[in-house]
């Protein structure tokens, strides 16, 4: 009996999907070409899309091995900086133009200037901790 009943329930979802009948999906109207095409019982049309209004300008960050190696150490002075207040490498780093480092919302060594970029950072990092009754956090901006 249960075999009758898994059948009869698979053979009509079966035929339930062979007779869907497909339509287009309303955010399908624009094609990924630059085309819009529209859809109607009897024809189809198209147009296209002038894309020379439109200018892009990309932007390529590239990162090499170098880069990364001293983001790493930027992390790991960030962290002995903010927890066992070992402020000499963490010094060094900052001062490289690469990094804006700030200890409190303030741009951090003093002596270093702001420097303005039209690209965003590749990386940032963040820690928060005490020294004492103080209590820091420390960030970085990395621009390769």
């Amino acid at each position: 009996m249960m075999k009758f009943l898994l059948i009869g329930m698979v053979s009509l979802v079966i035929g339930a999907c062979a007779t869907h009948e497909s339509r287009p999906m309303p955010w399908a109207d624009v094609a990924k070409d630059g085309k819009e095409t529209s859809v109607s019982p009897s024809k189809t049309t198209s147009k296209t899309t002038s894309t020379s209004s439109m200018t892009t300008v990309k932007t390529s960050i590239s990162v090499g091995p170098n880069d990364l190696r001293t983001l790493e150490k930027m992390d790991k002075a960030l962290e002995g900086f903010v927890l066992r207040n070992e402020t000499k490498i963490f010094t060094s780093l900052c001062k490289e133009k690469r990094f804006d480092c700030y200890v409190g919302d303030v741009l951090y060594p003093k002596t270093k200037k702001k420097v303005s970029r039209k690209v965003p950072p590749y990386a940032s990092g963040s820690k928060m901790g005490l020294q004492g009754e103080n209590r820091i956090q420390a960030r970085y901006d990395f621009y390769p």
